[in-house]
């Protein structure tokens, strides 16, 4: 039995039908669509089912609900007709994701991957995350997504860490560092305070990792790799785009960098962006949507690779500031 992306028709129109199919085809599903007077496809095991919502509509429509308690591990898709507060919005720990119009292909593609990330037992070769480690940190007003690649047996591969404490949302990048180096490392972070951070960070990174921290209302960034990528995305910041560290910078040693930060701050760090070169601009697209849309982007785009035999070590950090 196939597993595929169940389409219920009646609850779509034309458009949104559309856009629907071909996110789910790029992801590499099988595709039905079904409207709920026809008999149920036999053929299909729903990894995904994908509906609408009307104007005024706050509820999972019935044949929704109906078919995600049958079908149990199924997540849901949902494309509104009106307008949300963002593009893409994630609910119910990523069993139910929303997307509202203008339904960008990039947008409904991210809200296809994250839904699909978050269903641990999908086995569709085409988006298999198997190779990746990804943990997500969630406090009331901070999140913080990390991902890096399983590195192979003896070997060692750039790698992401985070944590928090009552006050601080922490991450770290690093290349060439043993598992003890970075439980050591993790250890050293959850028990600093806030006072002294900056010089903290000096010691504890030093010249070998980069940190992204959080405060309630501060960005504390240590930079030691000039090669690495860090943006800030913000729709309520000009620029919207910020390179917070040019490369090829002058200058020897780390650099640190600290800010006010507002709600909707997304910070992207990475040691590279999976996929093919020149794809900052699109990954830099998704984050205007928020954090869950940039890193069913980066799923996106690390599926790719493995299915195209181009797969390389990468690690990335992705923060923001939710309120």
């Amino acid at each position: 039995m196939a597993q595929g992306a169940l389409l219920v028709s009646n609850l779509l129109d034309g458009r949104r039908l559309v856009a629907a199919e071909q996110a789910c085809r790029a992801s590499g599903l099988d595709v039905i669509a079904w409207n709920p007077d026809d008999e149920r496809p036999k053929s299909l095991l729903p990894a995904l089912i994908v509906g609408g919502l009307t104007p005024g509509l706050r509820a999972i429509p019935d044949e929704i609900l109906k078919l995600s308690a049958e079908y149990g591990e199924s997540r849901v898709l949902l494309l509104s007709e009106e307008p949300l507060v963002r593009p893409l919005v994630m609910l119910h720990d990523g069993r139910v994701w929303l997307v509202g119009p203008p339904y960008l292909d990039d947008v409904v593609r991210a809200a296809v991957m994250g839904a699909l990330a978050a269903r641990v037992t999908l086995t569709t070769g085409a988006v298999a995350t198997d190779r990746l480690i990804v943990d997500e940190t969630i406090l009331s007003t901070r999140w913080c997504a990390t991902i890096s690649v399983q590195p192979e047996p003896n070997q060692t591969a750039p790698a992401a860490r985070a944590g928090t404490t009552d006050k601080l949302c922490w991450s770290m990048l690093a290349e060439q560092w043993s598992v003890a180096e970075l439980d050591g490392t993790a250890t050293r972070m959850r028990g600093q305070a806030l006072a002294g951070l900056e010089g903290a960070l000096t010691e504890i990174m030093g010249s070998r990792a980069a940190a992204i921290c959080l405060e309630q209302r501060r960005w504390v960034l240590h930079w030691p790799n000039s090669s690495w990528s860090a943006w800030l995305c913000s729709r309520s910041r000009l620029p919207q785009r910020w390179n917070l560290f040019q490369p090829g910078r002058s200058g020897d040693g780390p650099t640190q960098r600290t800010f006010p930060a507002r709600s909707g701050d997304v910070i992207l760090a990475c040691t590279r962006l999976p996929g093919k070169p020149g794809g900052t601009d699109a990954a830099l697209a998704a984050a205007m949507h928020g954090g869950h849309a940039l890193v069913a982007w980066l799923r996106a785009r690390s599926a790719d690779e493995d299915r195209e035999g181009n797969a390389r070590p990468f690690a990335v950090v992705v923060m923001e500031m939710r309120k």
